[in-house]
């Protein structure tokens, strides 16, 4: 049931709707529609990965559907009837399981749409059209297959992925600090500074969204990375979130 609440509730829809118009603004504010069949899909989704102003705020969106609701049943005492009813374990499982998937839905299901319209508008990559952007990414072996929309398909699994770490970073923190702000902000901070901090570095939280950085041998090698973050951070709030169930 839980599972089902983190996916389907208004704080997605409105976290997928704003990500969405955001990722959207260049098409919709530089209203470039009447080239759009003369330029490929893969020249197309560059507008929006690039200059939209989503990727300062990428973190913030997993957080809003259910990143925070550990935290707010924690402070309203609402736990204490949850678990006996649950069972800790179950109880843990489920927070992990349906903050990572809501996390991973949001930044999934935001560029799902986009891709769906560039795909739709623009006409199929060839050889001709591929822009030099992706000459030297782990992307170019692959940018003519369907005609650009295999590339799209394999960049949906890294923004499920990082919406994944992202929705777990504030699961983690609210289970250390127990204050949704906390559980909000920290994350947000982490980012920034990874994001600067770690230029020219396969870690950097930007290039694992895109993976459009041309360190990467290979395209999931971004992918494995926020795996094994998800698996560090699930592993660390496992053990936070027994010590605080522990006080109750």
């Amino acid at each position: 049931m839980e599972l089902k609440k983190s996916v389907f509730n208004l704080k997605m829809l409105f976290s997928v709707l704003a990500a969405f118009v955001i990722l959207m603004s260049p098409l919709i504010l530089e209203n470039p529609w009447r080239q759009m069949k003369r330029l490929d899909v893969l020249y197309w989704i560059t507008l929006p990965m690039a200059t939209s102003g989503f990727t300062p705020f990428a973190c913030v969106f997993p957080v809003i559907p259910h990143g925070l609701q550990f935290v707010d049943e924690y402070n309203s005492g609402y736990i204490k009837s949850l678990l006996p009813r649950a069972g800790r374990q179950n109880y843990i499982k489920n927070k992990l399981v349906s903050s990572a998937l809501s996390g991973g839905c949001v930044t999934a299901l935001a560029f799902a749409f986009v891709f769906l319209i560039c795909a739709i508008g623009g006409c199929a990559t060839s050889a001709e059209s591929l822009s030099e952007f992706y000459a030297g990414t782990v992307w170019k072996p692959y940018a003519l297959i369907w005609g650009g929309k295999l590339v799209l398909l394999m960049k949906l699994t890294l923004a499920f992925a990082h919406g994944m770490v992202w929705g777990l970073a504030a699961l983690l923190v609210s289970c250390i600090y127990t204050n949704r702000y906390a559980a909000l902000m920290i994350p947000f901070v982490v980012y920034q500074i990874a994001w600067h901090l770690l230029q020219g570095k396969a870690y950097n939280p930007v290039y694992l969204l895109r993976g459009d950085w041309a360190g990467y041998s290979f395209w999931f090698e971004p992918l494995l990375i926020q795996a094994a973050v998800v698996v560090v951070f699930s592993l660390i709030t496992v053990i936070c979130m027994r010590r605080k169930i522990n006080e109750i």
